[in-house]
């Protein structure tokens, strides 16, 4: 299954290009565009065409379907994508030799709970950051895990997986996790005083958010792209979801990828 940007011609034509490909060698690909719900039973892959937005929805749908996803990159930084569009065959014709690899890396389940009833429920291949709507205003929070709480009057809150963690996450302060650490991240959006440090937590931990303070429009939003409402006294329960994002591993050292992206430099 080809995954791409409506409306992208560079995209679209790659995708011919492949599907004539890969016909030759006895695959069947058929296409869908990364803005719609796409059912990947009984697909053996997922190539996403296009850059880092488009490879975090293909991964989405992968997630829920435990399908192994392999980016192309058509977009300025592709930081998730593997493979530069120049050596697209011989990587698939690689992978349909059975010589590449898969990397399992954790992903996000969550629940939005309201009035002691499950409202929303959802998956992120890359974070969830609760935040405020259209007002620059503090939001208060209280998070819990462990038998633990705190509070923090912030901006908003990143709940990053390792993927995620080259985004909105590092953007906001917090750590890189390679995606190969079984553990996510939280990371405050620009805390009142510093009162909550960017925190790694292990695979098995469940976190809970609730909201107690919104003070007017408060937002969780998953992978950047899906958004809900959230109301005082909501509780957002992440953890780890049940299935791993499956990434096709076309090797390339991890820290010379964070050089090349510009999140390394010599001093």
């Amino acid at each position: 299954m080809c995954i791409l940007k409506r409306g992208d011609t560079r995209a679209d034509r790659l995708r011919k290009e492949i599907s004539s490909h890969l016909a030759k060698r006895g695959c069947t690909v058929d296409s869908a565009s990364s803005d719609m719900p796409v059912d990947l039973s009984g697909y053996d892959l997922v190539l996403s065409l296009g850059g880092d937005g488009t490879f975090i929805s293909a991964a989405r749908k992968a997630v829920e379907h435990g399908v192994p996803v392999l980016g192309i990159n058509l977009g300025k930084v592709g930081f998730l994508v593997g493979v530069d569009p120049d050596c697209w065959m011989e990587v698939l014709d690689t992978l349909i030799s059975d010589e590449l690899p898969t990397l399992r890396t954790l992903a996000l389940q969550y629940e939005i709970i309201r009035n002691g009833e499950s409202v929303h429920k959802g998956l992120a291949s890359n974070d969830l950051v609760v935040s405020r709507g259209e007002l620059a205003r503090l939001v208060r929070l209280k998070v819990s895990f462990e038998g633990g709480r705190t509070g923090l009057r912030a901006d908003g809150l990143i709940v990053t997986t390792p993927n995620g963690s080259s985004a909105y996450g590092v953007s906001a302060g917090g750590p890189l996790i390679h995606p190969g650490v079984p553990a996510y991240g939280i990371i405050p959006i620009c805390p009142f005083l510093g009162s909550f440090r960017p925190t790694v937590l292990p695979k098995e931990t469940v976190t809970e958010i609730v909201v107690e303070d919104s003070n007017g429009p408060v937002n969780v939003t998953e992978d950047g792209q899906r958004l809900f409402h959230l109301a005082d006294g909501d509780v957002l329960r992440v953890s780890r979801s049940d299935k791993d994002l499956i990434m096709v591993d076309v090797g390339g050292c991890y820290l010379e990828r964070l050089s090349r992206k510009g999140f390394m430099t010599e001093g």
